[in-house]
């Protein structure tokens, strides 16, 4: 096809076959230096458009343009599609970056839930150091300390200070696992509620059959107490008199 193009743009010269090669028109052999170029597809399959060897092209291309001259010519087509390419790999780790840091804060969020018995919707700025630092230490395996420290706000030297204080043992450790103890026997709660009046009436905290919490109410016994000694000095006053 490119060889008919050429014939069609310089009707007047007329391949000449001189042995095994061809003798094309200045023009015409720069225009297939410009197609080799500027190809898409292999060099062979340009010459044979042209209808020449492949030695042939770049035979001319050497003479007209150079030994390196192609090297830039190739390097300026390509330099859109780099520039594209290296836009979108900024693009894809901006966003691999934000994956990461929405991860981070997931799992803060979980480990606060789990490991301190914290809300999720509990703000981290509250946290003590010691309680971040429990936090960065459990979650040291996924990701990099000074990731975890600026997350949950914490200096490198109060987390340190805080990692030697959790390794020293804990004196109170015994009680604190008394108390846990007591706290599970007795359903979970810290000794009988108490009573409370009002309204006339008294609310008394109990659990239902199944065990759930369950809030009753009674009359007050002083309440109840006076209102039945009115009613007996009443009848007692009235006691004689006809029906």
């Amino acid at each position: 096809m490119l060889s008919t193009w050429l014939q069609e743009l310089h009707p007047q010269e007329r391949a000449r076959v001189v042995g095994r090669s061809q003798e094309l028109a200045p023009e015409a052999k720069q225009a297939a230096v410009i197609a080799f170029c500027m190809r898409s597809a292999s060099a062979q399959a340009v010459a044979d458009d042209v209808g020449v060897s492949r030695g042939s092209l770049y035979k001319w291309k050497n003479q007209l343009l150079g030994h390196e001259t192609s090297a830039p010519m190739k390097r300026q087509q390509d330099a859109p599609a780099s520039s594209d390419r290296a836009e979108l790999e900024e693009q894809l780790e901006a966003l691999r970056r934000d994956i990461r840091r929405l991860q981070l804060e997931k799992d803060v969020l979980k480990k606060t839930s789990e490991l301190l018995k914290k809300e999720l919707g509990i703000d981290r700025q509250h946290l003590t150091n010691r309680e971040k630092t429990e936090l960065v230490d459990a979650l040291r395996q996924a990701y990099t300390l000074t990731e975890l420290l600026d997350e949950v706000d914490l200096p490198r030297s109060s987390y340190f200070y805080q990692r030697a204080r959790l390794q020293i043992a804990d004196k109170y450790a015994g009680v604190r696992q008394a108390m846990a103890d007591i706290f599970e026997r007795n359903y979970r709660c810290y000794g009988k509620p108490q009573t409370f009046n009002f309204l006339g009436f008294t609310f008394i905290c109990g659990r239902s059959r199944r065990g759930a919490f369950l809030l009753r109410r009674h009359t007050r016994r002083d309440s109840m107490r006076a209102a039945l000694g009115e009613i007996k000095d009443e009848m007692r006053r009235r006691r004689h008199d006809s029906l």
